[in-house]
């Protein structure tokens, strides 16, 4: 089984990421028809619209899950393993 993890700020949860490949769920409704992007090493759903941009930004710049998470955490957010 993949871990998963809660992301949250300042107590609020912002982000919830699985370690398998699968969809990016934005917070933004998608146009009718279309699925969300493809990530190939995680599954995320961001739950707060005003983090969603950041968030990309640290996974935009990450190798792997673990990466991913360690960003994360050096930019003040807090990871707690779900499970």
């Amino acid at each position: 089984m993949s871990a998963r993890y809660l992301i949250t700020l300042d107590g609020e949860a912002v982000l919830r990421i699985e370690d398998a490949p699968g969809p990016l769920v934005s917070t933004a409704p998608r146009r009718p028809g279309t699925l969300p992007a493809q990530h190939p090493f995680l599954t995320a759903t961001a739950l707060d619209a005003r983090q969603e941009h950041a968030l990309r930004g640290l996974l935009d710049g990450s190798r792997s899950t673990d990466d991913f998470v360690r960003r994360l955490r050096d930019a003040g957010y807090e990871v707690a393993r779900e499970g």
